[in-house]
């Protein structure tokens, strides 16, 4: 399983540009914001961020970034199905990348039409 958490954390830094915006925006340090991504890279074994000014995404970090744009919106689909959905708030781990490719910008009607 995917580390939730830690993939907001790439998708805010990829969006905001740096580890210190990230943090502002996710209400967590800069160096929570760092850890996460690491472990997460030590993980894949692979880097996603890399660091500059600004930060940028690696190909793998572009792909995770789209992934959490895609379940992003299959949680808005499927939040209106759930009796105990707040609409204000869908999940802990919402977040947008900001980073939309042709894939995860479509959508797909739930009732095959």
């Amino acid at each position: 399983m995917l580390d939730y958490p830690a993939l907001a954390a790439v998708a805010s830094v990829v969006r905001e540009g740096s580890f210190e915006r990230a943090a502002e925006r996710l209400g967590v340090t800069p160096s929570a914001v760092s850890q996460r991504i690491r472990a997460l890279e030590e993980r894949l074994g692979s880097i996603v961020i890399v660091r500059g000014q600004p930060c940028l995404p690696t190909e793998l970090g572009r792909k995770l970034c789209a992934h959490v744009d895609m379940v992003q919106l299959l949680e808005a689909d499927l939040a209106p199905a759930l009796s105990f959905a707040d609409p204000g708030r869908i999940s802990p781990t919402s977040v947008t990348a900001g980073l939309a490719t042709h894939q995860s910008d479509r959508r797909l009607p739930l009732d095959g039409s």
